[in-house]
């Protein structure tokens, strides 16, 4: 595994090697930089966010050279030519007055790049001969369109396992029983440099006399927190519990690790709507800035964009050009549509157990289409709704993976800057095509879009990262969600079942257990309890774990046995029970040869564990992304049909 300083930059579509000190971009290859000018954007990109003086760079550039400021200019002048910058546009190098330079862009440590930008194709010049022409800027890069065809598994009766919210990851856990497990650090937020500009968004209240609009509130909120991510001068987190049960102190900003809090009330009635928002010093409860809005429904998203730009300015932070472009084509959308897209998602997304909620949020979402058959906001949604169909048993996952990815590649014809539908695409990329790399770039494009969506950064996490064991950068995707997000069960899961990846099962308990504290009903927290008892050796607590549980996979009598088998055979006699068990579920639920290899291989009869893998890749198996790093397949490391199970699933 790559140490984290020899790791590649990535930001935008560009690529920084520092071991072979080598700028290139994703599509066209190596760009031509001298050694001082690579030097200089290597330092600065490291350095993402902070405000480096020009002595600074100079000293660490230029060590034990004298040379003059004009020096660090005219590096800085190429370095802007060749990433596409210009006087109006500093997506990457922004000038400080008086102060020095600021790298804006976010950026990522990876493992490699891209195929095309690992091509040499442009020469490096020498120190003293510049290039005459600068490159022309690439075009934005178009998402990879995957195959039309799914090849179908048998009908699923097991569960629901999309990694969408909270359920999602649940059942990655639950249908393997000892497959994904919870692991993140323990304990809450904590503060951070440049607290000052760090905010909370909570959730507003929502004072409407019909309560049907707590979509308009709930809607309100994720928008402020989309909006205020795009300022790259700010920190924003999202604070997920109700209003009503939120106190703005500095006990929570502690926990979100935040100095301020923007909090509010939405009241809509008819076609006219009343916001009122506060923006708090935590520490001193002093108000930075309070606004009401008494605005007819039209003009909704112009006061998002409003909001979000009074509070950067309230807070100090600098709106380069190209947010100041993205809040006001934020602002120039469509607000009918939008507003059905709100209320057609808060319904789908939480009508779990009401049918009648989701039937009419797909409606809803139907009509967006009618109004405007090309509407990406229409079909990221629709798209969102059919990777769910399995939770509700109204279709397969190879069914509701085809549907949803039609849906997906319309929003992406519409609209190649759709956050939404690169998330939902990268899923598809990965759990249904296995194009791991494709996946990989199609996330990083989610997060690049909108780098405020812990969504985002959880699938560009699991799904591209994680399955191609680049599980490092994967912990630092999760953990940005979970910054994002610091309370959300479902971004503390993700973190969790990363960090089981890599071993470290202690920590996974003690953050299930922190789970569990937080959110009592998050069955996710106790599930991941009773694997890591499995993992630790701790067979009777796992017992006792699954007891209280009862998972429908290990029944009363199954639990009954197993414990019977440890306490007469130990560790063996637990496995071998539990496989007797497995292999009763498999004939229950079509996703269970997963299950059985894993437990197989816990009791060493590698020739079963095989022979059900050969079988859970034929059927394109759900639970199969996770399969390279996981750590219950590690006995089948050594044999050679490991390498061939690898090789069939599109792994390098």
């Amino acid at each position: 595994m790559k140490s984290p300083d020899s790791l590649i930059l990535a930001f935008g579509p560009f690529f920084a090697d520092p071991q072979r000190r080598t700028l290139t971009h994703e599509r066209d290859g190596v760009l031509p930089l001298t050694p001082k000018q690579f030097d200089t954007l290597l330092f600065l990109a490291e350095h993402a966010g902070e405000v480096l003086d020009k002595d600074t760079i100079l000293a660490h550039v230029w060590a034990g050279t004298i040379v003059e400021e004009n020096n660090l200019s005219q590096a800085i002048s190429q370095l802007r030519r060749v990433l596409g910058d210009d006087g109006e546009t500093n997506r990457y190098i922004l000038t400080v007055p008086r102060k020095g330079y600021r790298f804006v862009a976010s950026v990522a440590r990876v493992s490699e790049a891209p195929s095309a930008a690992r091509e040499p194709n442009v020469a490096a010049p020498a120190e003293a001969v510049p290039p005459t022409t600068p490159p022309t800027p690439p075009p934005p890069t178009t998402p990879p369109t995957p195959p039309t065809t799914i090849t179908p598994p048998r009908t699923t009766r097991g569960f629901p396992t999309r990694i969408h919210l909270a359920v999602g990851a649940l059942v990655l856990l639950a249908a393997a029983a000892l497959g994904f497990v919870l692991k993140n650090s323990a304990g809450g937020g904590s503060a951070t440099q440049g607290a000052e500009k760090s905010v909370a968004v909570l959730q507003f209240a929502n004072l409407s006399a019909d309560k049907e609009d707590e979509y308009f509130s709930a809607g309100m909120t994720e928008d402020m927190l989309t909006q205020l991510a795009q300022v790259s001068g700010l920190r924003v987190v999202s604070h997920s519990a109700p209003a009503e049960k939120t106190k703005a102190d500095r006990t929570l900003a502690k926990q979100l690790g935040v100095q301020n809090m923007l909090q509010g009330t939405v009241r809509r009635a008819g076609n006219r709507f009343r916001i009122s928002a506060q923006l708090v010093d935590a520490e001193t409860g002093k108000h930075l800035w309070a606004k009401s809005y008494d605005r007819d429904i039209k003009d909704i998203l112009i006061v998002q964009s409003e909001v979000a730009t009074e509070i950067a300015g309230a807070l100090r932070a600098v709106l380069l050009p190209r947010e100041r472009e993205t809040l006001a084509r934020h602002a120039d959308g469509n607000p009918e549509l939008h507003l059905l897209y709100k209320q057609g998602m808060y319904l789908v997304t939480n009508g779990d157990r009401l049918t009648d909620d989701r039937e009419r949020g797909v409606k809803l979402l139907e009509r967006i289409l009618a109004i405007d058959p090309a509407s990406p906001l229409g079909h990221s949604g629709l798209a969102a709704y059919h990777m769910r169909e399995p939770n509700y048993r109204r279709a397969t996952f190879a069914e509701a993976f085809a549907k949803a990815e039609a849906h997906v590649q319309r929003a992406l014809e519409s609209n190649p800057l759709s956050a939404e539908a690169h998330t939902i695409n990268a899923e598809i990329l990965a759990r249904a095509h296995w194009r791991w790399r494709e996946a990989g770039q199609s996330s990083a494009r989610a997060v690049a879009l909108n780098p405020g969506s812990a969504e985002a950064w959880t699938v560009h996490a699991m799904f591209g990262l994680l399955p191609n064991g680049r599980t490092e950068e994967a912990l630092a995707a999760a953990r940005k969600a979970l910054a994002l997000e610091p309370l959300h069960p479902n971004a503390r899961l993700t973190v969790a079942i990363i960090l089981q990846k890599l071993g470290r099962f202690d920590e996974a308990m003690a953050e299930a257990k922190f789970n569990i504290e937080l959110h009592p009903t998050f069955r996710a927290g106790k599930i991941t309890v009773q694997i890591c008892h499995e993992q630790k050796g701790q067979f009777r607590e796992a017992v006792l774990a699954a007891r209280e549980l009862k998972l429908p996979w290990l029944p009363p009598e199954a639990l009954d046995e197993i414990d019977a088998a440890f306490l007469a055979g130990g560790a063996q006699g637990y496995w071998r029970a539990r496989l007797k068990w497995a292999q009763i579920w498999d004939k229950k639920d079509s996703q269970g040869k997963f299950h059985v290899a894993a437990v197989a291989a816990q009791v060493g009869d590698l020739d079963l564990a095989f022979a059900a893998l050969d079988h859970a890749i034929k059927e394109r198996n759900i639970y199969l992304p996770m399969l390279k790093v996981d750590p219950w397949f590690k006995p089948l490391h050594a044999d050679p049909r490991w390498a061939i199970a690898m090789r069939r699933m599109g792994f390098d």
